[in-house]
Parts: C-alpha cells; structure tokens; sequence
C-alpha cells in the first residue's frame, strides 16, 4: 500500500492566480514582464504557474507597505 501525500501548496496556473488575486490575468503577464508582481515558476515555454505560498506572502507585502 503507497502513502499519498496532500500538496498544501500547490501550483496555481494564471487564471487561477489571477482569480485569487482579484486581478486580471494581463495584469499578471505585466508585472512578470515589468516585475514587481508575484514569484512564479516558469515550467516550460509558455507554461507559468504559481504557489499559493507566493501569493499570499505578495498580498501580504502589498498590505503592510
């Protein structure tokens, strides 16, 4: 029997991100074109995703500056 393992922070694709942001996912694509937006991994060409983590903690940036 294999043990299955819960991702608590799993990758988000844009739209989910954006979603969760309460952002438009063009906006998402602007701030990885011009920074200053949320960490995101970058899988493959045209394959960007997000952890929950780095969502919350850029919230989290953004509300206490």
């Amino acid at each position: 029997m294999t043990e299955r393992t819960v991702n608590t922070d799993p990758l988000l694709t844009a739209a989910e991100a954006a979603k969760y942001l309460s952002v438009g996912v063009q906006t998402l694509e602007r701030w990885r074109r011009l920074g200053g937006g949320p960490t995101y991994r970058r899988l493959s060409e045209g394959t960007i995703r997000y952890r929950r983590s780095d969502l919350e903690a850029f919230l989290k940036q953004r509300v206490e500056s």
